[in-house]
């Protein structure tokens, strides 16, 4: 517990450290940053899955756009409040993310890249064709989070998204959980053999891979 406290301090520390830049910067510096979290926090999640975990899947994408999607709606259609619009979305992903883990993980190398592939297409091709829901490639006017284009509270925002999935991401990777993952990524037989359940931990990767990207997704869309 220590440990994580000082980990939590340390992220309190960059934020504070962090604060200032929009006083300094042009709106459009503003907002270029604000799309570099959003993308360090993809990252973050394509790490845990790709990089700790040994799982190449070309679907990572495709769980920002269900996240962003399911929240718009929601809110639009539904009369969701956006926050609960974002929880939703996210929680949409992450189903959609544990359904594809269980029916492509057990693939490997290249036959898991391409059925997840397949699926980032099928969920494109939907969005396009279905314009009375989605408008196609047109989008969606939603609400706005903060009731303003303006860069500046965006970026208090995805700065402490990026900074929270920065410590989830550590918190996972130096756990036990961690060890499962690093132990199927260099060896699947040798993991199995000393009684990794492969098939969990795969899928246990790839769903809060999907909920990173949902989330981030999700706030990016509003």
């Amino acid at each position: 517990m220590p440990g994580v406290l000082r980990r939590v301090a340390l992220c309190l520390l960059v934020y504070a450290g962090l604060a200032w830049l929009p006083l300094v910067t042009s709106e459009y510096h503003t907002h270029i940053l604000v799309i570099s979290f959003y993308y360090v926090i993809l990252a973050t999640g394509w790490n845990l899955l790709a990089g700790y975990t040994g799982q190449f899947s070309l679907a990572h994408h495709t769980f920002a756009g269900i996240g962003a999607y399911a929240s718009a709606l929601l809110v639009d259609r539904a009369g969701f409040p956006i926050l609960a619009g974002v929880a939703a979305g996210a929680v949409v992903a992450a189903a959609a993310g544990y359904g594809l883990g269980s029916l492509c993980l057990r693939m490997r190398s290249i036959y898991l890249a391409l059925a997840t592939w397949a699926f980032a297409e099928s969920v494109r091709l939907l969005v396009t064709v279905e314009y009375e829901i989605t408008r196609g490639d047109l989008g969606l006017a939603t609400p706005l989070l903060f009731g303003t284009p303006r860069a500046t509270p965006y970026y208090y925002l995805f700065l402490g998204l990026a900074l929270l999935a920065l410590l989830a991401a550590w918190q996972i990777v130096h756990s036990r959980i961690g060890a499962y993952l690093r132990a199927i990524r260099d060896d699947e037989e040798a993991a199995a053999t000393m009684g990794v359940d492969i098939f969990r931990w795969k899928r246990f990767a790839f769903v809060v891979s999907a909920l990173f990207a949902a989330v981030a997704g999700a706030f990016q869309g509003h």
